[in-house]
């Protein structure tokens, strides 16, 4: 039981924030302080559980020590997103959540081609925990000023490779067109990670 007298107050965050965003790859420095008023409680004993997002593995407990001012650190690996919360006893607890944005690749060959013509989109989804049947990507192309869908192409769900052929069949005049891929804004069932688009790339087009 906790023996402070006052008011009991735990905080963790990352970066000062209760929800982070972070690229994959990247660790985090969970950061935080447990005091009992005004007081620090020192060499406390706090447990973190990290629950990885739905599909991104099992969840996992750890413990870390306040400090002499009452502060400690944890350092969450890079992996998936993940909700956290640290507890001192069932006198505090605390949540943060880390969303972690996936890194998606795209080659377009050729960048110049004529109609009539096939080109082809390749790339790859890094991060892995890919749904079964594979990551749905969204194919855009940029018209003004708005990313317009084409199609939806899955990757492959060992991998995370995706490959997608098309004809050009109706270009009249050059044109240059844009395309990218996406994940789905409202992100995938079972899929750890936060919706992402790769790189734009051009294409250009003669008659």
């Amino acid at each position: 039981k906790s023996a402070c007298a006052g008011r009991l107050h735990l905080s963790a965050s990352v970066a000062g924030h209760a929800s982070a965003e972070v690229s994959l790859g990247r660790g985090v420095e969970l950061r935080g302080t447990l005091d009992c008023g005004r007081s620090p409680v020192a060499r406390a004993r706090l447990v973190v559980e990290v629950t990885p997002a739905a599909g991104g593995g099992r969840a996992r407990q750890a413990s870390v020590r306040t400090g002499a001012h009452g502060g400690f650190v944890y350092t969450l690996r890079s992996g998936p997103s993940r909700d956290v919360v640290v507890r001192y006893g069932k006198a505090a607890h605390v949540r943060v959540s880390v969303v972690v944005v996936p890194r998606i690749s795209l080659s377009i060959t050729p960048t110049q081609t004529a109609n009539g013509h096939t080109i082809t989109f390749t790339g790859t989804v890094s991060g892995g925990h890919e749904p079964r049947g594979g990551l749905p990507l969204e194919l855009e192309y940029l018209e003004g000023t708005r990313w317009m869908i084409y199609e939806v192409v899955h990757a492959n769900p060992v991998d995370g490779s995706y490959s997608y052929s098309y004809t050009f069949r109706r270009t009249t005049e050059p044109i240059t067109y844009t395309f990218r891929f996406a994940i789905p804004a409202s992100g995938v069932t079972g899929y750890p990670y936060a919706p992402a688009v790769s790189p734009a790339r051009s294409v250009h087009v003669d008659p």
